[in-house]
């Protein structure tokens, strides 16, 4: 989680959980519109010294994948600062993203001394999320931005990855493509242990829904009507 570089210059949205009512690791999840240029243009240059160090370290001719989904409010920033970026939006229906990002802060959240999650810190989560659907949603016609539904990743993880390859006219190599397809197979057998739903955090399955609705459903890599070169055997 290469997000964890802007600790030093505060810019990791994690330490909201130190300081839940802090407006400052609030502004981070909208990064590109509620921080000021100056302070967004120090942090995106400090985090392209963090990544070329990192380069430099494993060798030329590497290419850095970074996921985190805390970069949504950054794509303007990002695109800014590395010009040859391309994007991978891995989206979900709301009612289960929703539920499962809040469940992943309450282990932090238990660390830190409470029971449970505060429903204002859920409710100001519930906020930050339907920025980011939103954001995905006005980004979907830029070229250098695809959308994959996590359900489609699963369930046909060669045809994905084979397309945002054809998409990025980039080549998958012979040995890429035969650990796609074991990696296609495994991810078919696996099943989460874990199982959450909104009203594990006071929230009310047919409010997000409504709340949701102008974002979701997304088009998305494999239902896209947009022609797209596809080759089965794009190695």
């Amino acid at each position: 989680e290469d997000f964890l570089l802007l600790l030093p210059v505060q810019a990791c949205f994690l330490m909201v959980l130190l300081c839940p009512k802090d407006r400052h690791f609030w502004q981070l999840s909208n990064f590109d519109d509620g921080i000021g240029t100056k302070r967004r243009q120090c942090i995106m240059a400090f985090y392209k010294r963090c990544l070329q160090k990192h380069l430099y370290y494993h060798g030329v001719r590497k290419q850095i994948l970074s996921k985190n989904p805390s970069f949504t409010p950054f794509i303007a920033s990002l695109r800014a600062t590395f010009s040859d970026a391309q994007f991978v939006a891995c989206i979900r229906a709301p009612q289960s993203a929703i539920p499962s990002q809040l469940s992943a802060l309450l282990p932090a959240v238990k660390f830190l001394g409470f029971k449970k999650l505060p429903d204002e810190f859920s409710q100001s989560i519930l906020d930050m999320l339907q920025r980011y659907y939103e954001i995905i949603k006005q980004q979907q016609s830029a070229n250098d931005l695809q959308t994959v539904d996590l359900s489609e990743l699963s369930a046909n993880l060669y045809a994905c990855v084979n397309r945002l390859y054809a998409v990025f006219n980039r080549n998958l190599s012979k040995d890429f493509y035969h650990k796609l397809q074991a990696m296609e197979l495994n991810g078919r057998k696996y099943r989460s242990r874990h199982q959450h739903t909104l009203s594990d955090n006071s929230l009310i399955d047919h409010q997000v829904r409504q709340r949701f609705a102008p974002y979701w459903p997304m088009v998305t890599l494999l239902n896209q009507t947009a022609e797209v070169s596809f080759n089965e055997t794009h190695i």
